[in-house]
């Protein structure tokens, strides 16, 4: 649900003199016009801030032209008596307004004015300016918000007939702007906000103090028209106001251009960093409390809306409450939305009776202070039938509220946004009911306005042809479109028709636009992460739809629809962040590359701090306030350093926001010549499998259900427990049916179609947990319980693993060569101190840490075997992997991991500890990112560095992900806790075939069944030798040493020969 700022601004004014005579009147005015300080300004900031259910406001310019009041210079006649009373009314009015008179009535003085304009004839231009502004003003603060546009608009007329443009001139214009953008009319008001920015600077003089509160109101109006980057430009803007005028910038005003951006980057989905910003204006509203309710009563529904979001809902409720505490005044708008939301949380958590209880106190309160015809009361009763339809079902008094709606849009037809809104609301209701025919009935005659706009610019701006805004969707549209597919979606797999699926592709096709447009503008990787499992559903669904097509008719078309879906599917967002590092390594100069990395280490420094303090028994507040503060100055850095990239160097601008994916063309560039691709997307449901080789490509869709996600569950726990040594039979067949039941599902539906036995997977949802080595291709029973004699998959066929074709094939090098420098690194942690707060979130760690003698063993083989140099023991530092690594084309790390599920950018690799180093011995996650890799090979033969939580649309948040994202071209990870001698002993045979030239996963493929040759029969279980993964590049790293020999000695050979036939001697 969205919501307006309202942030009133008083400006003291001159008292209005009663001279004796029209000439001294005209004269003492003009003088106080030239003298006069500022105005009572009500300045206003509208932000958007987005639920459940998705609340976007948007209108268009359909509402009556304003400031045609028929008042004619021919036709005006002398009256002194009721120019007079006008006067003094008119000062009454704004001797109240101002609040140096609190006895007047005001609604009282507003009628008397209105009453003389509409029935007399008043000569003096300038007063009737004045007592049309004046009115305006009291209209805005009873809520009449269109009334008041009318009374500022004659404002504005009549000191344009003056040619007076002075600040009350500027301030009409302003006020008009706002009361249209509390009517919804949003692209009336922009054009109008940008006309008051240029009068406020005419008459700004040496001081432009002032334009802070416009920058403000502007920045609103864009939050309201959906285009979130010009609303953060304006503000931002504002703040630059502010700091050049500390003292005469208002604190509130600062504050709530602070709350802009973060509404702004609530509703894009930044929900850590939006909070850093409104935490910022929180504190400012701490320090000066006084008024300012309307903006404080917002500040809080956002700050609770985005706690929501990070499913702190305690938080969440924590925050409502206290807006909902805030004593709100006169004019304090909003609250009803604190009602709507905190009742939605309270339904979600099943306190359905509460929610319902808070929305009706809701509807009292706007109902008594909007009255029964205002949109903010209609907006409470279109949130209460949404209520009723979500927690209790489709039922006839729902469906009586959205009719009781709806009369609301039919009397005002201007109001889009509201439109919009009910709209979106009563479509779900009739999808969730299954009634599809009617949601696409409704969506059609919307359809018309789900597209982009801009706000209305022409003659009445007057500001020149720059004020148009860029073409924005609002959120209402793309849900509008999103209830739509999922209809079309819906009947199509209902009647089998593919007309249906087609409109569905064309529907999809354009909120697809839409995410990718919304994915460029979010800069962190959390938000990422995020979009992209809310994203899925319409990718997978797209790849249903292009299916069903391709089997009725077998297009080109539709094959590489399905293959297009599938790329967009997976580690989006992952690939997003991987653009961006490479625009700013590839197109910025070094010192500003480098200043960004920093300014990010630095950002995920102190957000660990404050994540680990968090969860200290008694935090320390002061820390968390400190720290808060150094994150937001921080994120300020950051954000500006990337628009002066984005302003300064286009080619940055172009590498970093790409979003096109690989087509079926590319994948032979990256799986290469004889190897098939399996790219898997799994619903809860369904199961795709694309295959890709040289022959061409092919979709198999299996039905699943439950039965399949329970055999993968329990068949990744047994790969990763160390089995136990009874001897019993059963654990071993168990082992053999549910490998063979997965392979059928998984690999064997492919075979018909496969080239070779190279099979690079593509894995989707929870198939990233298996290595499919581990499967066995027929049923299989062993008298001796041998695991070493069973037909695993491994033996068929060399596995190798990707993430997308897109991500490699933008990440990839082919490169080998005779010699690669490795460097090795394996930790001893003798004397290792634990700090608290990494206690406090891996309490186990207590006592001291297990050494991994191994460990030592296998990085000083590595390096014996390839050449490079160890760091052991002591000398294995966090400080000495930061300085040493990126000069090295092989890095080996051999050492504790520990793993955050919940946090995956402060998992960390334990480093030997140093009394004398800065860095504490353990290198985090986002620590990686900063570094500037070039390896080609990372090996991480570390406990679970490929496992983590697994996002959806993004797969398993591992380690190893961030040294991709570093910069290395494959990295090999281990997907459980590892047995330390089983996988030295797989590690050491791999390099040694690696050294004879062969692929990465031939490679370790060998190295698995040298070891399965030899292993008892204990450890011949998969736990043991199938740990280790390799993701990325697949290319050998060396050139194999025999076939080159023998390559340069034939080569020499045939030299020789042609030598010697050119040579040869005449015969005699």
């Amino acid at each position: 649900m969205d919501c307006f700022i309202l942030l009133p601004v008083e400006e003291r004014r001159t008292t209005l003199m009663r001279p004796k005579s029209g000439i001294i009147t005209l004269i003492v005015l003009f003088l106080m016009v030239v003298c006069m300080v500022p105005d009572t300004v009500l300045a206003a900031g509208a932000g958007k801030q987005t639920i459940a259910g998705f609340y976007k406001e948007e209108s268009s310019v359909g509402w009556r032209e304003s400031g045609s009041a028929p008042f004619s210079a021919a036709d005006i006649q002398w009256n002194a008596y009721e120019e007079e009373r006008l006067r003094e009314k008119t000062d009454s009015l704004a001797a109240y307004l101002e609040k140096r008179d609190r006895g007047a009535d005001p609604v009282k003085l507003a009628a008397e004015i209105t009453a003389v304009l509409e029935a007399s004839e008043v000569k003096d231009t300038l007063l009737l300016s004045d007592a049309c502004y004046f009115v305006g003003v009291q209209l805005y603060q009873s809520n009449l918000y269109i009334k008041a546009s009318d009374y500022f608009s004659r404002s504005v007329m009549y000191r344009e007939k003056l040619d007076l443009a002075d600040k009350r001139y500027a301030n009409g214009l302003i006020n008009m702007a706002v009361s249209l953008l509390s009517s919804g009319d949003f692209y009336k008001a922009y054009p109008l906000g940008m006309k008051a920015l240029d009068a406020k600077r005419a008459v700004s003089g040496s001081d432009s103090s002032g334009l802070a509160t416009n920058y403000l109101n502007l920045a609103s109006i864009c939050l309201e028209l959906n285009d979130n980057e010009k609303a953060v430009t304006l503000a931002e803007a504002g703040l630059t106001v502010s700091g050049i005028y500390p003292d005469l910038v208002l604190p509130r005003v600062r504050a709530d251009l602070y709350h802009v951006i973060g509404l702004s980057l609530y509703r894009t989905q930044e929900y850590n960093k939006s909070l850093v910003y409104c935490r910022e204006a929180l504190k400012i509203f701490e320090t000066y409390p006084a008024g300012n309710a309307a903006s404080r009563i917002l500040l809080h529904n956002t700050v609770a809306l985005v706690y929501r979001r990070l499913g702190q809902s305690d938080k969440a409720e924590e925050y409502f409450r206290r807006g909902l505490a805030i004593k709100d005044e006169k004019n304090a708008q909003d609250k009803y939305l604190l009602y709507i939301n905190y009742s939605n949380l309270l339904g979600q958590s099943g306190q359905i009776s509460e929610g319902e209880r808070v929305l009706e106190e809701g509807i009292a309160r706007v109902r008594n202070i909007y009255g029964p015809e205002s949109r903010e009361y209609f907006m409470m009763l279109v949130s209460f039938a949404d209520f009723i339809n979500s927690t209790r079902g489709g039922s006839a008094r729902s469906l009586a509220l959205y009719e009781q709606c709806f009369s609301y849009v039919r009397a005002n037809p201007w109001d889009v946004s509201v439109s919009k809104f009910f709209t979106v609301k009563y479509a779900q209701s009739l999808a969730n009911a299954g009634k599809y025919a009617e949601v696409l009935r409704i969506t059609d005659e919307m359809e018309f306005l789900t597209g982009a706009h801009s706000p209305a610019a022409g003659a009445e701006a007057g500001s020149g042809g720059n004020l148009a805004a860029p073409a924005v969707f609002s959120e209402d549209d793309v849900d509008i479109l999103e209830i739509r597919y999922a209809a079309l979606d819906a009947l199509a797999n209902v009647a089998h028709d593919s007309h249906y699926d087609r409109q569905a592709v064309a529907t999809g096709r354009k909120i697809t636009s839409l995410y990718d447009r919304q994915r460029l503008e979010l800069s962190e990787d959390e938000s990422r992460t995020s979009f992209s499992t809310y994203s899925r559903d319409l990718y997978t669904g797209m790849i249903g739809n292009y299916v069903r097509l391709y089997e009725a008719d077998h297009s080109r078309e539709a094959l590489e629809g399905i293959f297009e879906y599938s790329e967009r599917s997976k580690v989006a967002g992952f690939l997003a962040s991987i653009r961006e590092l490479n625009a700013a390594r590839f197109s910025l100069p070094a010192e500003l590359a480098g200043l960004e990395a920093e300014i990010r280490r630095q950002t995920g420094f102190y957000r660990e701090l404050i994540a680990s303090e968090q969860l200290k028994a008694v935090p320390d507040s002061q820390r968390l306030a400190t720290w808060e503060s150094v994150t937001f100055r921080l994120l300020r850095s950051r954000d500006s350093l990337n628009r002066i990239f984005e302003e300064q160097y286009p080619s940055y601008y172009n590498l970093k926001y790409r979003n096109e994916v690989a087509s079926p063309g590319d994948v032979g560039k990256v799986i290469g010549r004889r190897s098939n691709l399996l790219s898997y997307v799994l619903t809860s449901d369904r199961l795709y499998i694309l295959v890709a080789n040289s022959r061409g490509n092919k979709v198999i869709t299996r039905e699943i259900d439950s039965g399949f996600f329970d055999t993968l569950h329990r068949f990744r726990g047994i790969l990763s427990t160390t089995p136990r040594t009874s001897g019993s039979r059963a654990p071993f067949n168990e082992y053999m049916d549910m490998a063979y039941s997965l392979y059928r599902i998984l690999i064997e539906p492919a075979e018909p179609y496969l080239v070779g036995d190279k099979i690079v997977i593509s894995p989707d949802n929870i198939l990233s947990y298996l290595p499919f080595e581990t499967l066995v291709t027929e049923e299989f029973r062993s008298p001796g319980l041998l695991y070493r004699e069973a037909p695993f998959a491994l033996k068929k066929y060399r596995f190798s693993y990707i993430y997308s074709v897109t991500l490699s094939s933008e990440t990839m090098q082919r490169t080998r060569r005779f010699n690669n420098k490795l460097v090795a690194f394996a930790p001893t942690y003798e004397g290792m101190e634990i700090s608290d707060s990494v206690l406090a979130a891996w309490p186990t760690l207590r006592g001291e840490i297990r050494e991994l003698p191994a460990a030592l063993i296998e990085a000083e083989d590595a390096v014996s075997q390839c050449g490079g140099r160890a760091y052991l023991a002591r000398e294995a530092s966090e400080e000495t992997f930061k300085r040493e690594a990126p000069g090295y084309d092989i890095i080996h790390l051999a050492m504790h991991t520990l793993v955050d599920d919940s946090r995956p950018a402060f998992s960390k690799m334990l480093f030997a500890g140093s009394e004398d180093s800065r860095d504490d011995g353990m290198l985090n996650t986002y620590e990686v990112y900063s570094l500037p890799l070039k390896a080609m090979m990372v090996v991480l033969s570390s406990c679970n560095t490929g496992s983590g939580i697994l996002a959806g649309g993004e797969g398993i948040l591992s380690l190893a992900r961030g040294f991709l994202y570093a910069g290395s071209r494959s990295a090999v990870m281990s997907m459980w806790e590892v047995d330390d001698a089983s996988a030295s002993e797989v590690i050491h045979s791999f390099y040694k075939n690696m050294r004879s030239g062969q692929t990465k996963s031939s490679a370790l493929r060998n190295a698995r069944l040298k070891f399965l040759r030899t292993a008892d029969q204990g450890r011949s279980h998969p736990y043991y030798w199938s740990a280790l993964v390799i993701y990325g590049d697949d290319t050998p790293l060396w050139y194999n040493r025999v076939t080159l020999y023998i390559s340069l000695l034939l080569l020499l050979l045939v030299a020789t020969a042609l030598v010697a036939l050119v040579y040869r001697g005449p015969r005699s």
